[in-house]
């Protein structure tokens, strides 16, 4: 019997090359008045800017022009607001990373809002309403599936640095238009950083005790595309637009099924190391998924050899280790277990497979040590004291996770 379980509404989604020039049309359904949310550089210079500015010119639409440089913070999000209500926007659009995206989406809903952002955070004394601007969604890398969640991922002050989501279901954005094309130029450490954050969500989302049937099946979807495109993308063939066009993908869905199973402890550390430390989000998680996923699995199997997230994480062993027939769908593991002992040996035959692509992968993409970023031993007790399991199939105590972040150092 398949268990209860609910799922979130996605935004409109346009997927494909070029789809970027369907931008002013679906931002035109909702007026005539934008602001427009960017990075500070790269649009510029690539020549798309130029190109979105005649997209709205051409389709007679006014707009504000919001530049985000680095992370967003909930002093910028307050400022912006203050100075862009009398403006009357019909619908924000960001074009960007997840930084970037993160920053549109608190925009379109604190424009909605009394007082300062800060207030509306996860743990904070009011709660958001879910009104919000309108809000469409550019990704220009393939990494935090934003332009598919519903939060936004803010710094807030404080002597030692917080990061807190601004968080409802209604702020899942209104469409989504995801262009690979955009994707071409993003530099290779950059795409490797953004391909392990996809690919620690999707796993983590795989495993988390909220799975469903559903976001196992769109795993599954997005696994097979970042499996065969993220090497590619990120190290031997940068501008080909397959390759950006599977990890656009891969990404995507790590935002759906994020956004609907939760995530597990790698995220539950990587904030709080991130408030802390200058180090991108991805090259945290890359460093962390592999220690955290080997941690999890040994507790597991003192608990159980035959624990259904082990099999869970095995079976994504084999789908992502090529065998003589190729690629072994997640399904293999049990349909092909025809004795308990034959079961066992195949689950820890997986979940190392498993461990070992996620080795190789860190290797094979350069994910920096978080020892590079300033990240020291003496700093273990305050990441340990911040964070937590999330939806982790089994909880690491605190020993567990001060000895995962010492081995990502």
């Amino acid at each position: 019997m398949i268990n209860q379980f609910a799922f979130f509404p996605t935004p409109l989604i346009k997927f494909g090359v070029g789809s970027l020039s369907e931008l002013a049309d679906i931002v035109k359904t909702f007026g005539t008045k934008i602001l427009l949310v960017t990075g500070s550089a790269s649009l510029q210079q690539s020549g798309v800017l130029i190109g979105i500015e005649a997209q709205c010119s051409d389709a007679s639409i006014r707009f504000k022009h919001i530049i985000v440089t680095g992370e967003p913070t909930t002093e910028f999000i307050d400022a912006t607001v203050a100075d862009c209500g009398a403006f009357g926007a019909d619908a924000i659009a960001a074009i960007g990373g997840g930084s970037v995206l993160d920053a549109g989406k608190a925009i379109s809903a604190m424009l909605c809002e009394d007082g300062g952002v800060e207030s509306y955070l996860d743990g904070g004394p009011r709660k958001p309403s879910g009104r919000k601007i309108p809000f469409v969604a550019v990704p220009t890398t393939a990494g935090t599936g934003s332009e598919a969640t519903s939060n936004a991922v803010l710094r807030a002050p404080g002597a030692h640095g917080v990061k807190k989501s601004l968080r409802h279901v209604n702020y899942i954005p209104d469409a989504a238009v995801i262009d690979p094309g955009l994707m071409t130029g993003c530099p290779a450490a950059v795409t490797a950083a953004c391909g392990m954050d996809a690919f620690t969500q999707l796993l983590e989302s795989f495993v988390s005790v909220k799975a469903s049937p559903l976001t196992d099946a769109l795993v599954t979807s997005g696994i097979a595309a970042l499996r065969d495109n993220l090497p590619a993308a990120a190290v031997t063939r940068p501008r080909d637009l397959e390759a950006r066009a599977g990890m656009a993908y891969a990404a995507l869905i790590s935002g759906i099924t994020l956004a609907n199973a939760g995530l597990g402890v790698v995220h539950g550390m990587a904030g709080v190391i991130g408030a802390l430390f200058a180090v991108p989000h991805g090259v945290v998680c890359g460093r962390l998924v592999g220690p955290a996923t080997k941690t999890t699995i040994k507790l597991l199997r003192a608990i159980d050899p035959e624990h259904p997230a082990l099999l869970k994480y095995a079976s994504m062993g084999f789908f992502l280790t090529p065998s003589e027939s190729g690629f072994i769908e997640p399904s293999f593991v049990s349909k092909s277990a025809s004795s308990d002992r034959k079961k066992a040996s195949m689950i820890e035959e997986g979940c190392d497979a498993l461990l070992t692509t996620i080795a190789s992968w860190t290797e094979r993409l350069r994910i920096p040590s978080l020892s590079g970023y300033g990240v020291t031993k003496a700093d273990i007790d305050r990441i340990v004291a911040g964070s937590g399991n999330r939806n982790n199939p089994v909880n690491l105590d605190r020993d567990n996770i001060g000895n995962v972040v010492s081995e990502a150092l």
